[in-house]
């Protein structure tokens, strides 16, 4: 299997994996009554009057939003899992679905950023579980469809002196670095 070396394009097709078990379940919530709305017709609100928002045109254009929010939203979590490795990543993309949850349910509304502002219980819990779906799924594609050069080794696992002493030898964005040093050579 091909694996994919560059974290923006990982991210991209990590984050668009995750958006679509996000807005799958969003849609068995909104059919079940469990959630007001669909994720397409908060994004649509965005652009449209909140009595807009339901028509199949806004609603389209709602959905792309929605995507490419998905899709852009997976580069922090590759990034995430670059900087602090593989380990975990299951709990680490859990908490970044979580803190996206927060910022388009909780400050998106506040900063009148939406038209739209859900208002019920189940739909907010609902929204709340899509989002850990939505972290879990890209936090595991990232992982199995990156390379393992975009991850650090691990620590305290078997393997990682051979895996350091292979990096040793590594120029160039494949050479594993500090955060203090990669940040310095843009500095200088």
């Amino acid at each position: 299997m091909i694996k994919l070396r560059d974290r923006v394009v990982l991210g991209l097709a990590a984050g668009m994996l995750g958006n679509l078990a996000k807005d799958g379940l969003d849609y068995l919530a909104y059919k079940k009554g469990w959630s007001e709305l669909l994720y397409g017709h908060l994004a649509a609100s965005l652009f449209a009057e909140p009595e807009k928002v339901r028509q199949p045109k806004d609603f389209v254009v709602g959905q792309l939003v929605d995507m490419t929010w998905g899709a852009l939203s997976g580069v922090p979590v590759v990034y995430l899992l670059s900087w602090t490795g593989r380990d975990h990543y299951l709990l680490k993309g859990a908490a970044m679905g979580v803190l996206w949850w927060q910022v388009v349910y909780g400050l998106f509304p506040r900063l009148r950023m939406l038209q739209v502002d859900p208002q019920e219980t189940e739909t907010n819990l609902s929204a709340l579980l899509n989002h850990l779906a939505y972290g879990l799924v890209t936090s595991a594609a990232a992982v199995h469809l990156g390379h393992p050069d975009l991850f650090p080794a691990q620590t305290g696992n078997p393997g990682d002196d051979r895996q350091q002493e292979a990096a040793k030898g590594r120029t160039g964005p494949a050479r594993r670095r500090g955060l203090a040093q990669t940040l310095g050579s843009y500095v200088q």
